[in-house]
């Protein structure tokens, strides 16, 4: 029977914690960019108010009040603009997450393998049964680990695609408002 040595305790214990730093630290960044990305849109969102206001203050009217400032992009837009960033951060953070977390696991497996191996070497006669018992049990929850990432990574790419979908859907919704406004006048 193998015990850990107080140095591969350690060694463990300083990749555990490595591991959690880089998992805290690819968190952290994606959390800094949506605040990043929330502090610009309500700069934005503060600028384009200014800019009607003052449209509409300077005697234009306050029709210009509804207008979309000259150098601005529609409402609709800058929503799905906004939309779209926000899931490209937080797609950006699950895929560096989820290649973390599928390293660690492969580090483990790993390791739980070699403890495998080393501990058939030294086992009873009629172990091989159990041994067999083992590495069918890990490869069977390799697959599962391999489907289980594969369907996370669709997941994500079918809700890029359904929010693509929406947002062109609104951009053009968007822009043939103005032609039916101007229809009725």
């Amino acid at each position: 029977m193998t015990y850990l040595s107080p140095e591969q305790f350690a060694d463990a214990q300083k990749a555990n914690i490595d591991a959690t730093y880089r998992f805290a630290n690819e968190a952290f960044n994606g959390f800094e960019k949506l605040v990043s990305l929330n502090l610009k849109t309500i700069r934005t969102s503060l600028d384009v108010q200014a800019a009607r206001w003052q449209s509409a203050l300077s005697g234009n009217g306050m029709q210009a009040f509804f207008e979309v400032p000259p150098g601005t992009e529609p409402l609709a837009e800058r929503i799905a603009a906004y939309n779209r960033q926000v899931f490209e951060i937080l797609a950006s953070a699950q895929a560096a997450l989820a290649e973390q977390a599928g390293a660690q696991y492969q580090r483990e497996a790993r390791k739980v393998q070699t403890g495998i191996d080393e501990a058939a070497k030294s086992g009873p006669v009629g172990s091989e049964a159990a041994v067999a018992a083992l590495n069918s049990m890990i490869h069977a929850t390799n697959s599962w680990y391999d489907s289980l990432f594969k369907t996370a990574r669709q997941a994500v790419e079918t809700a890029e695609s359904n929010m693509n979908v929406v947002a062109n859907t609104a951009k053009r919704a968007q822009s043939a408002t103005p032609h039916a406004a101007a229809g009725r006048k």
